[in-house]
């Protein structure tokens, strides 16, 4: 990626795990509407963002709770006093707090996609990375892409969304594809993973055939798609499409 500075999401600990992540697919995959309800949680909290005096105590009065929603992480609420002892500055705090409600608020989606994109263990090797910034130009425009994988002289741009609606998963088709145009070239390749129906990802995807006109039309994978890839309970997963389109 010529000209461009990426800067990838950098965890702050106790932060989020692989598990956490796999817990919520599975959760959402048994009740869409989880995932609705997680994005309602993480827009309560972050009314909590600046986390002044009392943001901060209004915060700890209300938290997340993980069992609310029949979870199993690795932090069964957030924030507690204990969790924020540990932080010397407001800052600090802010920046951990932020990284738990915009994890369940989505991002768990993209920390999971890319745990499946790793698990190929392609060759030539996968370079993976999540939640990047990257900064393009001597204006440095900031840019975000949710998952950015680099394989060999190649470079694939995802889009991740827990939304199933249309309206969105298509302006989030379409902002993917041009990104990555803008930050890998004509080569690169783009994709959507959202929760969207058969039919709605069909209807995004003949969308996107018909005004995109290039060989590498950019990607959808919808909620059937993630039911393949998954583990959860007893099934094995099946990454064939998934591998395809890395391997294309």
């Amino acid at each position: 990626m010529h000209g461009v500075l990426p800067q990838p999401r950098k965890p702050k600990q106790p932060a989020p795990t692989p598990k956490d992540a796999r817990e919520i697919l599975c959760r959402v995959l048994e009740e869409p509407d989880i995932s609705k309800k997680l994005h309602q949680e993480r827009s309560r909290l972050e009314k909590f963002k600046k986390f002044g005096n009392q943001d901060q105590q209004n915060a700890l009065a209300e938290p997340f709770r993980s069992g609310r929603f029949q979870l199993r992480l690795s932090l069964s609420e957030f924030p507690t006093q204990e969790q924020l002892v540990q932080f010397d500055s407001r800052r600090k705090k802010q920046s951990w707090f932020k990284q738990w409600y915009s994890f369940i608020g989505g991002e768990w989606l993209e920390e999971w996609v890319a745990q499946q994109i790793r698990s190929l263990q392609l060759s030539p090797q996968l370079e993976v990375r999540v939640g990047v910034q990257t900064f393009r130009g001597e204006e440095r425009t900031q840019l975000e892409i949710d998952v950015v994988v680099v394989r060999g002289y190649r470079s694939y741009f995802l889009s991740c969304t827990t939304s199933g609606e249309k309206s969105l998963c298509k302006s989030k088709l379409f902002e993917v594809a041009t990104r990555a145009r803008q930050l890998g070239g004509d080569l690169a390749r783009a994709a959507l993973v959202c929760l969207a129906k058969s039919d709605t990802a069909s209807a995004l995807q003949k969308d996107i055939e018909d005004m995109w006109g290039a060989s590498n039309t950019p990607q959808v994978f919808g909620l059937e798609d993630v039911r393949c890839w998954s583990d959860c309970g007893d099934k094995q997963p099946n990454l064939s499409r998934l591998k395809e389109w890395l391997e294309s």
